[in-house]
Formats: C-alpha cells, sequence, structure tokens
C-alpha cells in the first residue's frame, strides 16, 4: 500500500490535522521496533507517507475517484472526531468508503471534542497519543486518548 494512513477531517480542523501530519511522518520509531514482522510487514523507521488532502491531492476534476483511490491505497483510517467531523459529509463519505473496503479493524479515531460513546466505542481502535498509535503498529490494542481537555 502506499500509505500508512489517511487522514479524514473537517477543514475547520486543520490545526489538529497539520498537528498529527506532521507528527505521524517526521515520529521516529524507537530502534528496538524497526524490521520487526507486524500485521503491516516490517516496520519501517518512519511511518511515511500519511495521505492528506491539501497535500497529495492532484490538480483534478474527479476528486471522489482521488479520494477512493487513497483510501484504497491506506493502512489506517484516522478520522479526527470533533463536532464539525461529525457534520461533515465527506468525513463521513470517506468512513463509507474505507468500512466497504472491509477495513474496519483499521479505523482509528483521534477525538478533539465531544464525547466518547459506546457507540464511537465500538466503530473505532481509538488513538491515545502519536507514539501509542505508532506502538499499535505491532499490536492491536484498542486506544484511546481525549485531547479536547489540553
Amino acid at each position: 500500500m502506499k500509505y500508512w494512513a489517511f487522514l479524514s477531517y473537517s477543514h475547520a480542523d486543520r490545526k489538529w490535522a497539520d498537528w498529527l501530519h506532521k507528527g505521524l511522518e517526521t515520529y521516529r520509531i524507537p530502534r528496538h521496533l524497526i524490521g520487526k514482522d507486524s500485521r503491516d510487514g516490517r516496520i519501517p523507521a518512519r511511518v511515511f507517507p500519511i495521505f492528506r488532502d491539501r497535500e497529495e491531492l492532484p490538480v483534478s476534476s474527479d476528486l471522489g475517484s482521488n479520494i477512493s483511490e487513497a483510501l484504497r491505497e491506506s493502512r489506517y483510517l484516522i478520522v479526527i472526531c470533533s463536532r464539525r467531523s461529525a457534520q461533515s459529509r465527506w468525513v463521513g463519505e470517506e468512513i463509507k468508503m474505507y468500512k466497504a473496503l472491509g477495513r474496519e479493524d483499521r479505523l482509528l479515531a483521534l477525538i478533539v471534542e465531544g464525547e466518547r460513546t459506546p457507540a464511537t466505542r465500538r466503530r473505532f481502535i481509538f488513538i491515545m497519543t502519536v507514539r501509542e498509535f505508532l506502538t499499535h503498529l505491532k499490536s492491536r490494542k484498542s486506544l484511546a486518548k481525549d485531547f479536547k481537555a489540553n
């Protein structure tokens, strides 16, 4: 697959997308994990590239096709969850498309606003921190972190 992850977010949450995108693409995997086998193959020194529409999409009239292709080429879908993303048509469509690929166990949520509910716990594997997300590449643990208090 071409991408380690696809970031799905409302453009009103760009600050969070900027932070997460930079953090993931510049994070150095701990040496003791590099080269070990995971369900995604051997763990690399860096998790790169991460798909983000502002950074990756070509100028094209067929935006839907480009998004679909990027989702197919992504190991994980990370949804930046806020009230704005919950109302975003595109975020909803990206989640539906990714689930249709049969990758529900690869949906990750970064909750930046709102409440965790039993329904969201069933839909996502949650992210605690960037470091824990990357460690998740080696395990299947459910992870959670609520960033709205920070």
